[in-house]
């Protein structure tokens, strides 16, 4: 749950995810983004949506999984909630928000 006053921040970002097990959850452990490495503390939610008509074509319209988490840089850095998305369509992982 978000708290009210949040920023919220769009993004479209190409990002490298390694997945792991955060809080017995299978997902998303750790990102690269804008050289920066992000350690993910916390799954706060997943869910799936379909991807854009467009970029599929004929062929259907695929789902991705987007997955919100909490991240950080280190063990005393500030966190971050953002929603990380792997796009099945150019078979990549991309950042489509932050919020802080």
């Amino acid at each position: 749950m978000l708290r009210r006053g949040v920023t919220v921040r769009t993004y479209v970002e190409p990002v490298d995810v390694r997945s792991g097990v955060v809080g017995g959850i299978t997902g998303p452990a750790q990102f690269l983004w804008r050289h920066r490495l992000f350690l993910v503390r916390d799954v706060l939610g997943s869910w799936v949506e379909p991807t854009s008509w467009w970029r599929t074509g004929s062929t259907g319209t695929p789902e991705r999984t987007i997955w919100r988490v909490e991240a950080g840089r280190g063990s005393h850095a500030s966190r971050l909630i953002v929603d990380l998305a792997f796009d099945p369509t150019d078979e990549q992982w991309l950042l489509l928000r932050t919020y802080d």
